[in-house]
């Protein structure tokens, strides 16, 4: 198991005794006013706002950080990275590169752009909202999968593509199976979520709770506390049981736990409710479909418009368990029978690898390991 510690340096609780204490450790009014920096000199939601420009605070954060990695902590998740000084960030990042700390950024509303940037900068993830926001959208409310492949479609501009950070909801935003009035359909649409999760490039975080699709508005409803086995209901305790298995097929699946990952082009008029792609790594590849749909359809697309070859019986029709979706290769045609809103990789070869997500919960980060491929960069000597 390795341990991601969450750190937050930009900010003290509202009643922190060093507010009275120390006033001078932090940003004031005056300071807020005077700055052209408003996003790291002002308050966080009326949070008193430390100032990592002052010696004292800056020996203070880098002290605290150097005493967990001393205690054996891997990783450290930086919170409201938007809101501290960049000249701090920066020094703060060297040391953990230099101790071969993994580093996770929460900047809200972090698109591909801005996660690009920041890797470039230092940190080996960020959480990358844009895409949580597109699944949310197209899976809950029914927008079309076109958004989701047009964030995907941006990957290439990510210089670690395979350490960016994916969910589908956390503390900051409301509940995925929000998404939804009736918790049943709430539920129903968390297990496609799941399961669409652990089919993309990069690491899976798993905020506590999403997986037995619990639910909660805005803030502070969204971080009710975590409930334990033996409260959930048969309902929850089905949703926990998708999650594992789609973390499983990960697992067992060296395409689907480092592998690339390719889009496919589909038909312009079936590009809002079907998103084909490929994840590939030493010559095993992963056919990925979702389905929007609200029933079943059956497709068929020639293969050499998707680029794809696979002779017949060449395919294994699914990797996930309990899906009641068809695949055929004939003729040089991809034969799809999907029910509603489904998720489905289908394995052209075989092969196996291990990998486990991210499972987060706000300030107790639980377990993480490989979850995303290397790109050739430092990570822990068996991956993430």
């Amino acid at each position: 198991m390795r341990v991601v510690l969450d750190q937050v340096i930009n900010h003290y609780g509202y009643l922190a005794p060093a507010v009275r204490e120390h006033p001078a450790w932090f940003n004031g009014k005056a300071e807020c006013d005077a700055s052209r920096q408003k996003d790291s000199d002002c308050p966080l939601a009326g949070l008193p706002d430390l100032k990592q420009g002052n010696p004292e605070v800056r020996d203070l954060l880098l002290g605290n950080a150097q005493f967990w990695r001393d205690q054996g902590v891997q990783g450290f998740r930086y919170d409201a990275i938007k809101n501290v000084d960049g000249m701090f960030l920066g020094d703060l990042l060297a040391d953990d590169r230099a101790a071969g700390i993994w580093t996770l950024g929460e900047w809200y509303n972090a698109d591909t752009g801005t996660v690009a940037e920041w890797q470039r900068r230092g940190f080996d993830s960020l959480f990358l909202f844009s895409l949580q926001a597109a699944m949310k959208g197209s899976i809950m409310s029914g927008q079309g999968l076109d958004s989701v492949a047009a964030v995907l479609s941006r990957q290439g501009e990510l210089p670690r593509p395979g350490e960016v950070a994916l969910f589908l909801d956390n503390h900051d935003v409301p509940r995925f199976a929000q998404g939804s009035l009736f918790e049943d359909v709430g539920q129903a649409r968390t297990k496609y979520g799941l399961r669409a999760l652990m089919t993309l490039r990069g690491v899976p975080v798993i905020w506590q709770g999403t997986e037995i699709a619990m639910r909660g508005g805005a803030d502070p409803d969204n971080r009710r506390d975590m409930r334990f086995e033996e409260k959930w209901t048969p309902q929850e305790k089905s949703v926990f049981g998708v999650a594992q298995n789609a973390i499983a097929v990960r697992q067992a699946n060296v395409a689907l736990s480092r592998g690339t990952l390719a889009l496919l082009r589909t038909p312009q008029s079936l590009a809002d409710r079907l998103l084909l792609f490929t994840r590939e790594h030493d010559g095993q590849r992963v056919l990925v479909a979702w389905h929007g749909g609200k029933e079943r359809r059956s497709y068929s697309v020639r293969l050499s418009s998707l680029g794809l070859s696979a002779a017949p019986g060449a395919v294994i029709p699914t990797l996930f368990a309990g899906q009641n979706a068809k695949i055929r290769v004939s003729n040089g045609f991809l034969h799809l029978s999907l029910p509603p809103r489904t998720r489905r990789p289908s394995s052209w070869t075989e092969g196996c690898a291990s990998g486990r997500p991210l499972h987060h919960h706000r300030h107790r980060t639980r377990e993480m390991s490989q979850a995303g491929e290397s790109d050739g960069q430092r990570v822990w000597p068996d991956g993430l």
